[in-house]
């Protein structure tokens, strides 16, 4: 009998315990340093020697005609390569858009570094390995590379050197190879197409969107304007969100990170004790500013966000059901143009754009506030894609779209080439749109929203002439609009992309939100959908135990009071 209550009081301990999961990323830590071999693939078009001209750029990188070139480092080494990834890190002395990039995000958490080798590879050569597709050039450099040594441009002797890779394709599409330019897919290790550009210039970048994904998770986790169509996970709204973050891609605003990411990595500043704060009222010391509704009337002070990962969460009061998601309401002040930090308006640094104007940029995040759990599945959730929603200095409006005349002359972008043009007509707090999303506006013949689609046919030559089939492509899945050229008090803004954000989104001057302004304080109305994977439309019935559809009156008001210093934001919450 003694040896048995012995034996259970050994056991008792791990009766207890049970598995926990955490946040810490999905293929790389937040903390961490990775090395990346970085593989620049340029396709010598030997079977089709018309496809070379698909990206004659050779500003940054040109293109490879001569067979003879095939190999390693022998022609065409980009110019940008120091100016995209530091080979060593030097806190305090970044260079490199990438190296930089999560550098600033994580105070110095993450450290990414890398060595480069150019691969210049006859289409022949991979055609004679199977299908010519970014998986077979990917075989084929690795298995070249495996055979030799001291092959980097920096001198690494062999592939063991490396803990990442990233494998850059310069000239394939969709068609023939697999991936467009500025697409691919990646965590830990990456492979995309990366065009004839200088991708050092451009922080949202396919590269560093398919890197954050090793960090945040799967397609599910796209957001901060990185989603698309092409997911068919359920999200809070109908609508494709705009935003900025490290998710974000083609569609983000800001091109450095969020709040909300820095967050759900564990990336604070060294000084401050919490996940989530800013600084007291007189501007001392760091406190907790993760706060709700019984935490009663508080005051603080933000510095610039990125510099000192300021920010304030407000957890709002009241949702429908115990299965709806929770929502927030953050705030952080990016003193963009004065903070120099990778802080302003994605492609303002090579074109007309607006780079942006400092103030507090607010968002709305719904769900995903967890993590740490026995389950799995609580922390890395499949329900809240695309979870950020902007809150604009401009408010929610119901927008009527119009058409430029033929004769107007476009300025500043390819983007602002759209025919269309969207002017705020109706305010509308709670059910309207901010500029940042996607419009849906369906077409005459919609009889129902989960049913839009496009006519679009297409038609092959069959032995009895032309065949017509539908082309039921992700671009029919609903009739949907991107806010290029937007009226606003009778000017067309052509130096700003709405959608990307514009110089009237943050809150700037001396402003306070309330119940019965627009922007308003309460909840977000969400509606959610997915995307059918065999039908391919939107879908609405299976997801509405989620829903928040009720308008609260929490009584919370914002005040943002922009200090005399010009570098601080007084909040009052």
């Amino acid at each position: 009998m003694k040896r048995l209550v012995i034996f259970i009081s050994l056991l008792w301990p791990l009766l207890l315990f049970s598995q926990r999961y955490s946040w810490e990323g999905k293929g790389i830590s937040p903390n961490e340093k990775v090395h990346y071999l970085n593989i620049f693939v340029n396709i010598i078009y030997d079977q089709h020697p018309e496809y070379n001209d698909q990206f004659s750029d050779s500003t940054f990188w040109a293109p490879v005609a001569d067979t003879n070139l095939e190999g390693i480092n022998t022609a065409a080494i980009p110019s940008y390569l120091l100016n995209w990834m530091d080979t060593l890190y030097v806190p305090g002395f970044l260079n490199g858009t990438c190296t930089r990039l999560y550098g600033e995000s994580s105070f110095d958490s993450l450290q990414l570094t890398g060595d480069f080798v150019v691969v210049n590879l006859r289409e022949s050569t991979i055609l004679s390995h199977g299908t010519f597709s970014s998986s077979t050039i990917q075989t084929v450099v690795l298995a070249m590379l495996g055979q030799v040594s001291n092959f980097t441009l920096f001198k690494h002797l062999s592939l063991s050197d490396f803990n990442a890779r990233n494998v850059l394709i310069r000239n394939i599409t969709k068609d023939y190879g697999g991936i467009n330019p500025n697409s691919g897919s990646g965590g830990r290790n990456t492979i995309q197409c990366v065009g004839d550009g200088n991708i050092s210039l451009n922080p949202t970048g396919i590269v560093l969107h398919e890197i954050s994904h090793a960090l945040f998770g799967g397609n599910n986790f796209h957001t901060s304007g990185g989603n698309h169509r092409g997911s068919y996970e359920t999200m809070p709204w109908m609508n494709i969100q705009g935003g900025y973050g490290l998710m974000g891609a083609a569609h983000s605003g800001l091109v450095g990170c969020n709040g909300y990411e820095r967050w759900r990595m564990h990336w604070k500043h060294a000084s401050s004790p919490y996940y989530i704060s800013a600084h007291n009222i007189s501007n001392n010391m760091y406190v907790n500013s993760d706060i709700k509704k019984e935490d009663g009337t508080k005051w603080f002070i933000l510095r610039d966000f990125v510099t000192y990962g300021d920010a304030v969460r407000i957890k709002l009061p009241y949702k429908d059901s115990i299965h709806t998601p929770n929502q927030y309401i953050w705030l952080e002040f990016h003193n963009v143009g004065r903070n120099g930090k990778l802080d302003f308006l994605q492609y303002s640094n090579v074109t007309c754009l607006h780079h942006g104007i400092p103030g507090i940029y607010a968002y709305y995040q719904i769900g995903r506030d967890v993590l740490e759990s026995e389950y799995d599945i609580e922390i890395w959730d499949t329900i809240n894609r695309d979870n950020l929603r902007i809150i604009s200095n401009e408010g929610y409006w119901d927008y009527a779209q119009y058409r430029f005349p033929d004769s107007t002359d476009f300025a500043c972008t390819g983007w602002n080439r759209d025919i269309f043009y969207y002017v705020p007509e109706y305010s509308n707090a709670f059910c309207g749109y901010q500029d940042q999303e996607k419009f849906i506006i369906p077409k005459d013949h919609d009889q129902a929203l989960s049913l839009t689609r496009d006519s679009v046919y297409s038609s092959y030559m069959g032995p009895n002439g032309p065949v017509q089939y539908f082309n039921n492509t992700w671009n029919e899945v609903i009739r949907e609009y991107t806010m290029n050229n937007k009226m606003f008090d009778g000017d067309t803004m052509r130096s700003s992309i709405s959608f990307l954000g514009d110089s009237l989104d943050a809150f700037s001057s001396h402003r306070k939100i309330n119940m019965g302004t627009n922007p308003s304080t309460c909840n977000a109305k969400t509606c959610y959908t997915s995307n059918d994977k065999i039908q391919k439309h939107l879908t609405f019935n299976s997801n509405t135990q989620y829903n928040n559809t009720t308008t609260y009156l929490s009584g919370l008001s914002i005040e943002m009071i922009p200090r005399p210093d010009s570098v601080t934001y007084l909040v009052k919450i």
